[in-house]
């Protein structure tokens, strides 16, 4: 992560709190996957070996000059982002928010106080899936398998499918670059800001921000024409139909999926399809270490 990034993200805090991180954490600057804010208590920093407490105590005028940074000074513009529990800025930050609920006149859920702020820092390790998938290029066929990345959570599936989506989209020297269509619904993979994917994934990408997976998969698959359709965290009845829709196309799919083992994944209902397939791989991921998992090929 550059360091520019992170003084981006510092610009959005009040003026006291950024001069809090930068004098306690000047040197972990550019480790820092996350930044916690909670009011009363310690700032707390994330990196990928622990974490950082800071010793400052955000107040409420903390929290009130962050959402107006955030919002560019009108709440209401990002009010029903914030009813989902979170929103994300330029430079596809996002930034979780969590407090006290209630329902407006028009029974929407809506935030009555926001004490606490979860920002996740969007970075990309580019190149993190190469290897990998130029071992899943199929040569004969010039094809895509379908593909299938499992682990807990935290294991650095989202890191991924983020980088095979860029490699699919970019191709290299010897594999020529397919159409892929994303179903980003939390805004989790392309990093989106008004639309537009704030990391890098090559000409052939085609994003669908903040909207339901099934829907998702169904509006792509019928309006873009792509070879992949990749998306986050398969998980449900409704998205199981949207997956059978899709391989009935014809057309290759990427996902992910929280399991500790293949076994686990044969045993959830809504990857039965998929897992029945014989053009499909595993991508197991432990701790940001990707391997195909063979045994679980079927």
């Amino acid at each position: 992560m550059k360091e520019t990034i992170m003084h981006q993200i510092l610009s959005f805090l009040p003026e006291k709190m950024t001069a809090a991180i930068l004098k306690s954490a000047d040197p972990d600057l550019k480790f820092i996957n996350e930044i916690r804010i909670r009011k009363g208590r310690h700032l707390v920093l994330k990196t990928k070996t622990g974490q950082v407490l800071i010793p400052y105590f955000p107040t409420d005028e903390d929290c009130t000059r962050l959402l107006e940074k955030i919002s560019d000074h009108s709440i209401y513009s990002i009010a029903k982002d914030l009813a989902e529990g979170f929103i994300t800025i330029q430079g596809g930050h996002r930034i979780g928010v969590a407090g006290e609920m209630t329902e407006s006149l028009n029974q929407v859920p809506t935030f009555k106080y926001i004490s606490s702020f979860s920002i996740r820092i969007a970075r990309e390790f580019i190149g993190t899936a190469n290897d990998i998938m130029c071992e899943l290029w199929n040569k004969n066929s010039q094809q895509w398998p379908h593909i299938l990345i499992y682990g807990p959570p935290g294991s650095g599936k989202t890191t991924f499918i983020r980088d095979a989506v860029r490699f699919v989209s970019s191709g290299n020297s010897e594999i020529p670059g397919k159409t892929v269509s994303l179903v980003d619904e939390r805004s989790e993979i392309a990093a989106c800001y008004q639309g537009v994917p704030q990391l890098t994934f090559g000409p052939n990408l085609d994003v669908l921000d903040k909207c339901p997976k099934t829907r998702g998969m169904k509006m792509m698959l019928r309006a873009m024409g792509p070879d992949t359709i990749a998306v986050d965290e398969i998980g449900g009845l409704s998205d199981a139909l949207a997956v059978d829709e899709v391989l009935s196309a014809g057309i290759k799919i990427m996902v992910t999926a929280h399991a500790g083992t293949a076994e686990e994944l044969k045993q959830k209902n809504e990857l039965s399809s998929l897992m029945s397939r014989n053009d499909l791989y595993l991508i197991k991921c432990s701790r940001l270490k990707y391997e195909i998992d063979w045994a679980g090929v079927t």
